[in-house]
């Protein structure tokens, strides 16, 4: 795994920032993922504009992503080199990898969909965000999810429950995937429209060699046209990662439910949730796991019923 990484971990410094202009990696000629084999690559430039292709960045700005992107490549410029490689060197998979699949494995077949819980990072309560989490893990929910890039806050989540942990921030670099392996996440997400293909693909790989769930963020339904299961699958999820809200009702669960007829056949349907009720309505339209966003845990009184409820919904018997 240390050649793999080590071969092409400099394919991934940050370009060069041409004002509107996304710099690009595109690779060329003949590779392999399992032998890591050298690329040949040339630097490209992509002109990003807003429209219905741009997935994520159309919806929620290039702005956004751009500061995230920047914070990670700072990082990555930090640790140079050689931190790098002692990084790489000590990654280890986890001991119990694909455990999201596992729950889905465990609970589907008998008509249940599997809960994961967001825990809010914002007013937690009087026991802060690890006694949070308890309360949602003892309430029942299969999993949690964490959407902050603060590695502590990560930690604290992974370190209050034994529930895997889904990592709710979009991966730009491979070492990105390293330290939620290193952090005890169980899964990690991907943007298909902010990065080559290839490029992608290479990183789905290094997190399914640690055992991590590589998550591919669905965010318009060109993205699913080709092999992109064959390269990327089996687990896609919608409305997760970036939830979709335009001040319409239900419209990311629209947007979701769209998406969900077009994943192939086969897939982990994951699908971002604001409310029970649209827990229900994603279960019922073909998604195998729901995550509950944070927001309904920040407006709700009583945490514990709100699991209570939403597993209902999961279960087919309402």
């Amino acid at each position: 795994m240390a050649s793999l990484f080590g071969q092409t971990l400099q394919r991934f410094k940050k370009p060069r920032q041409i004002k509107c202009i996304d710099a690009r990696w595109s690779y060329r000629g003949a590779r392999s993922l399992s032998d890591g084999s050298a690329f040949e690559i040339k630097q490209t430039h992509r002109l990003r504009l807003p429209g219905n292709k741009c997935g994520a960045l159309a919806l929620f700005g290039n702005e956004d992503l751009k500061l995230k992107k920047d914070k990670v490549f700072e990082e990555v410029r930090r640790l140079g080199d050689e931190g790098a490689q002692a990084k790489i060197q000590t990654a280890k998979p986890r001991p119990d990898p694909y455990a999201l699949q596992d729950l889905v494995e465990q609970f589907t077949w008998k008509g249940q969909g599997i809960l994961v819980a967001e825990v809010p990072t914002v007013l937690p309560g009087a026991n802060g965000v690890k006694g949070l989490t308890s309360t949602i893990v003892n309430a029942g929910a299969h999993a949690l999810a964490v959407r902050t890039d603060d590695r502590q806050v990560l930690r604290d989540v992974v370190g209050a429950s034994s529930a895997p942990v889904l990592w709710l921030e979009p991966v730009f670099h491979p070492l990105q995937v390293l330290d939620a392996a290193e952090d005890g996440a169980a899964g990690v997400f991907f943007l298909p429209d902010h990065q080559p293909l290839s490029e992608l693909e290479l990183m789905v790989g290094y997190a399914r060699r640690l055992g991590l769930e590589a998550i591919v963020e669905i965010s318009s339904r060109h993205q699913l046209a080709g092999d992109l299961e064959d390269r990327m699958g089996p687990c896609f999820s919608a409305n997760c990662l970036w939830p979709l809200s335009i001040g319409i009702a239900g419209f990311g669960e629209d947007i979701a439910d769209g998406i969900l007829g077009e994943l192939p056949y086969g897939s982990v349907a994951i699908v971002g949730s604001n409310s029970v009720d649209s827990v229900r309505v994603a279960r019922s339209r073909g998604a195998d796991v729901v995550v509950l966003h944070a927001d309904a845990f920040v407006s709700t009184p009583s945490p514990h019923q709100l699991v209570d409820l939403a597993l209902y919904a999961l279960s087919g018997d309402d």
